[in-house]
């Protein structure tokens, strides 16, 4: 199979009502509704407060390890993937999972998937935004009912964001 024809065959490839049931089954399946996506939106402020730290989080974790170092080596090219890196973090907490930022995200996996970036990294990339977001929270003062909403939303919300960019990869 030549590379073209691979690329034929992923998500973005997918019919639009296609991309949105999926879409909308994984969000069931995460059980993530429009109250989560309203608390996370109410909280959107504090949470992308700290932007600098995220961008300084991902830069220890990449040149922390040698396959990433090794894989992109330009220092312009890795200072740009981080302030991307930031980009979709900040589009992420928007919470709107409608057809713009469902197009965004297949996208980014597609990006991804050309790149023959492996599913395992765009994975651990995640584990980067879920312990910063657990930072910005510890600085929040919340009642303890709200921050364990708060906290369980956040992470529905990057489960669904890193699964369906996952999905070009079927």
């Amino acid at each position: 199979m030549s590379k073209e024809q691979s690329v034929a065959n992923t998500a973005t490839d997918m019919p639009e009502e296609e991309q949105i049931r999926q879409a909308e089954l994984l969000a069931e399946a995460l059980e993530l509704n429009a109250q989560d996506l309203a608390l996370i939106r109410s909280h959107r402020k504090t949470l992308t407060g700290d932007m600098d730290g995220l961008r300084e989080r991902f830069n220890r974790f990449f040149n922390s390890h040698e396959n990433f170092r090794n894989y992109i080596k330009n220092p312009k090219q890795q200072a740009r993937l981080i302030e991307y890196l930031g980009e979709h973090f900040t589009g992420m907490l928007n919470a709107d999972l409608g057809p713009e930022r469902r197009k965004r995200v297949l996208d980014v996996g597609e990006n991804h998937f050309r790149l023959r970036i492996p599913q395992s990294w765009v994975g651990i990339g995640y584990t980067v935004i879920i312990e910063h977001l657990e930072s910005r929270l510890a600085t929040m003062r919340l009642p303890a009912g709200e921050r364990r909403r708060l906290r369980s939303a956040l992470i529905r919300l990057v489960c669904w964001d890193r699964d369906l960019q996952l999905m070009v990869y079927d």
